[in-house]
């Protein structure tokens, strides 16, 4: 018997329909078991944990550990059923195929209610996970996410700007980290990471369950707001969009929200710094998927920039040279790599 068959065999599951999913980038494959009788689960293989291929974020242990810990605090998240971390292989719970991607795509009427429903899940970890997220738990200010915000001047204004990002990038860094320094830190909760409607699926009974969670960090709450709101792939109702941070503002007193207010002005900005030149860096890289979204992230980005707070910010980048106001055009791509230093992020 193979690894996988003695796994599975150990887990009651010698005999099933299999159906394996699309590969995605990561390391990891996902297949859907069927038993006589028609109760399913997901079978997730990875390379092993000692893998030198397996990636922070993306190890079985973090699954299983992160797995545990939001089902103890109230988040529906797979249970686990079998795990083999030296081989690399986990059976989940299977939550069906109908994520609120799905929902959007469709316009499905019960859409404000799954949007409310994913906001009470981050409420629930910021009033229970406030200084109490898993001491594994990478930092946010700490993680390659955080980091991925110099990409805005790594990446994209390289290749909108045609020429190499110069020390004008480095002294806007210099400047969000003054803005940073200058308001209220935030108590920091637990973090998804990803928390967009993908990874947010539908189950039968209209509950939540979330997925892909085994990248979470500790930071401050509004990045995973920031997440869900935000997001490029989508551009969500503004009636949706301002229930849901109504139900954020009225959880919160006065004082709170302001400071509240002030970091998810600060998320947005990095998030989308982030992805913007990501998609600049996989396009180049042969994966041009995301350049479908930069029309969405470059109208974010303008939004992020027109807020007080960042008024030094875009003072400095206008000045510079560095305003956001081109819109891209694929011929931007040409002899783009000529713009990007060895070292970018």
């Amino acid at each position: 018997m193979t690894a996988e068959q003695e796994f599975l065999a150990g887990a009651g599951w010698s005999k099933f329909h299999r159906h394996d999913f699309p590969a995605d980038w990561s390391t990891r494959t996902f297949s859907r078991l069927t038993r006589a009788g028609g109760s399913t689960a997901i079978l997730m293989q990875s390379v092993p944990d000692s893998d030198p291929r397996a990636l922070a974020g993306h190890k079985i242990k973090d699954f299983i550990l992160l797995s545990k810990y939001l089902r103890e605090s109230g988040v529906h998240a797979p249970e686990i059923y079998a795990a083999d971390e030296a081989n690399g292989f986990l059976l989940v719970e299977d939550f069906g195929d109908y994520s609120l991607h799905h929902a959007f795509e469709n316009n499905a009427p019960e859409l404000g209610e799954y949007y409310a429903g994913a906001a009470d899940i981050l409420l629930n970890l910021r009033e229970k996970t406030v200084r109490n997220a898993p001491e594994q738990t990478p930092l946010y200010f700490e993680s390659h996410v955080y980091k991925g915000r110099r990409r805005l001047w790594d990446w994209y204004l390289p290749v909108m700007l045609q020429k190499p990002n110069d020390s004008a990038g480095e002294e806007c860094l210099n400047i969000l980290a003054g803005i940073e320094n200058n308001i209220p830190p935030m108590n920091p909760v637990f973090l998804h990471g990803d928390f967009h409607p993908h990874n947010l699926m539908i189950l039968k009974n209209g509950e939540i369950g979330v997925l892909d969670f085994q990248g979470g960090m500790s930071g401050p709450a509004p990045y995973d707001l920031v997440n869900l709101l935000l997001d490029a792939r989508r551009i969500v109702p503004d009636e949706i969009k301002q229930a849901t941070i109504t139900k954020f503002k009225n959880s919160m007193s006065a004082d709170e929200w302001k400071i509240f207010e002030m970091h998810y002005a600060l998320r947005s900005f990095d998030f989308h710094a982030r992805v913007i030149g990501q998609a600049i860096k996989l396009g180049l890289n042969g994966k041009p998927k995301l350049l479908s979204y930069l029309p969405y992230l470059e109208e974010y980005l303008r939004k992020d920039l027109a807020h007080p707070l960042l008024a030094p910010l875009r003072e400095f980048m206008v000045k510079h040279g560095q305003d956001v106001a081109i819109n891209f055009t694929p011929d931007r791509l040409k002899n783009a790599k000529h713009y990007i230093k060895p070292d970018a992020f």
